[in-house]
């Protein structure tokens, strides 16, 4: 009876031991994927700031370049879109596409420039979101604190900055509030191109706070 008891206790007791292992063991592979998600999306971030804290005009293209593996020039065009992407052709995608990111390089390098290479980024939180991954950090720039919340997805595979809002002022949501207003106009295709294209001739930077650089476009028509 003693040799019966004793065994039944042995075998609870390494039922005990192999259940807290597999316990352990699954604890720490969500910890190791989740550090995975956290590593991989923050490295994005980082990449992002460091890229544009050096940049130079006389380095723009190849800013452009580097810039184009870590922002999602053709997902941030789709969504801008919303609804009007689907109307339009493989080659309107393709122009579009390429006028939304000639006017991202000409209103934001430089001001990002000026934030990143001033400021000091530190990381608070992040959360996913139907899909994307949201990053809270913190720019401390002098004694001005801003909070930036960058928007990234990995629908390309990797995870490409696809929006950064400042407080509340979100670039993807106000680029689609106002194509979304160009697009009720009733204008051509071509009308919306040439209107982008005299967008990214114009310069916000009088007026902008440092602090406040990375801003919505502005509310000129």
């Amino acid at each position: 009876m003693f040799n019966g008891l004793f065994g039944k206790a042995a075998f609870k007791s390494k039922v005990r031991a192999v259940f807290a292992a597999c316990v352990i063991a699954s604890t720490l592979s969500i910890n190791v994927a989740q550090a995975q998600v956290n590593s991989s999306g923050r490295a994005t971030v980082d990449k992002v700031s460091n890229l544009f804290s050096v940049w130079t005009e006389s380095s723009n293209q190849s800013v452009s370049r580097e810039a184009a593996e870590l922002i999602d020039y053709n997902e941030m065009a789709e969504k801008a879109m919303g609804a009007h992407w689907g109307h339009l052709n493989p080659t309107e995608r393709r122009q579009f596409t390429a006028t939304l990111k000639h006017i991202i390089e000409q209103r934001y390098y430089r001001r990002w420039h000026k934030v990143f290479a001033k400021g000091e980024l530190a990381y608070k939180s992040e959360a996913p979101v139907e899909g994307d991954l949201f990053i809270r950090t913190a720019l401390n720039v002098g004694r001005k604190n801003d909070v930036l919340i960058w928007r990234l997805s990995k629908r390309s595979g990797s995870y490409k900055v696809i929006s950064i809002a400042v407080g509340k002022k979100d670039l993807l949501a106000r680029l689609q509030t106002r194509l979304d207003a160009r697009m009720k106009k009733k204008e051509s295709f071509q009308q919306l191109l040439a209107w982008m294209r005299d967008e990214s001739d114009v310069d916000e930077d009088e007026g902008v706070p440092k602090s406040h650089a990375i801003s919505a476009i502005s509310q000129k028509s």
